[in-house]
């Protein structure tokens, strides 16, 4: 069974902060546990725990309504 999204982004925000001190090898070490436990792709991972993204960030939806003209 999968686990939820939520859960995800849980452990991927609690391990971002090892992989950010950890060393080449370790960062091996971390990336093969999240893969086995989310089932995320790696390089995804890689972007995720990279220190440009920020995980708390919610992308606000700005749809405006289409104009409509009678003619």
């Amino acid at each position: 069974m999968k686990m939820r999204l939520k859960s995800r982004k849980e452990l991927v925000k609690k391990a971002k902060g090892r992989y950010l001190e950890a060393t080449k090898p370790e960062k091996v070490i971390i990336l093969d546990e999240l893969f086995q436990n989310t089932g995320l792709v790696r390089n995804y991972l890689v972007q995720m725990l990279s220190a440009k993204i920020d995980l708390d960030y919610i992308n606000p939806i700005n749809r405006k309504r289409k104009e409509f003209y009678d003619a």
